[in-house]
């Protein structure tokens, strides 16, 4: 039982028309749905990679032998001057009087404070890396032998009765091989990894037009160290084989990224590398009969 002013429940009330002179409701504007940023929602792939480093232990004491060498030499001018008359980079007293030491002795000695503070500074930077990657041994092999082969072009290309010093030349292999190991590794270093190895080419590149546009510039030493870096980087860079790292679950997703590139492997290849280099000189001692 119900009254007139009352209906069913079960009645459904119908909606109300809106009057002709009625504005209609604006719609209220919606906060825009937020999408998860990558950075807060990493990939499923991203893991964390364990190289086999070590100390850079032979570029500390590169550095601190040349630093130490330029020292007594420029507190020391007759001292300094024995050292160049002994050690640097001759043409006719390699390739006529057989003095060959000086194709190894001219990297420790350097002209002024600029000279010394740029390699040095260019040693720290690079050798850092190389060494730490590529170890003491194979650091050492690519540091002497890239220096070796740009003392070599140097004294067969370049002004003969100009000498030249300096470590420019083993820099530059350092160099060079660092370009290899990126570019080997490309795969497994992404994106960081091909930027790097871009600035190092356009570094070389730039480096070497300022070379040529100076008369002061030894940059045939630079040209050999670049090419001897190069080779030696594609012999005795670190080869990678991936596998879990046994200290965490499998889930966690570290990574070893184990060194498989022997350098007992790599025998023949360094020894056409020598010859080739030590060929060259012989080259030159002949035809500066």
């Amino acid at each position: 039982m119900y009254t007139m002013d009352q209906k069913p429940q079960s009645e459904t009330p119908k909606p109300r028309k809106r009057h002709p002179l009625e504005k209609p409701l604006r719609r209220l504007p919606q906060p825009p749905r937020e999408t998860p940023s990558p950075e807060k929602t990493p990939p499923a792939n991203r893991g964390v990679l364990h190289l086999p480093v070590v100390p850079a232990t032979l570029t500390r004491w590169l550095i601190i032998i040349n630093t130490t060498i330029f020292a007594l030499g420029f507190l020391s001018p007759s001292l300094n001057n024995s050292l160049w008359q002994f050690g640097w980079s001759y043409a006719p007293a390699i390739l006529q009087g057989g003095e060959f030491h000086r194709l190894f002795t001219a990297m420790f000695l350097h002209g002024d404070v600029a000279h010394i503070f740029v390699n040095m500074y260019s040693l720290y930077i690079l050798g850092n890396t190389v060494e730490r990657v590529f170890g003491h041994m194979r650091f050492a092999l690519v540091y002497f032998g890239g220096g070796l082969a740009g003392s070599v072009l140097s004294v067969l290309l370049g002004d003969w009765f100009t000498p030249s010093l300096g470590a420019s030349g083993a820099i530059f292999a350092l160099l060079g091989a660092e370009i290899v190991y990126l570019y080997q590794n490309r795969k497994l270093m992404g994106e960081r990894a091909k930027s790097r190895r871009n600035y190092l080419i356009f570094l070389a590149v730039l480096n070497l037009g300022l070379g040529f546009a100076s008369t002061r510039i030894d940059n045939f030493g630079h040209i050999g160290g670049l090419l001897g870096g190069l080779v030696l980087g594609w012999l005795l860079s670190p080869v990678y084989l991936l596998r879990s790292h046994p200290d965490y679950a499998e889930e966690e997703k570290h990574i070893i990224a184990e060194d498989i590139n022997n350098i007992d492997g790599r025998i023949v290849g360094l020894s056409l590398y020598t010859t080739a280099v030590l060929g060259l000189l012989l080259i030159g001692v002949y035809l500066a009969r």
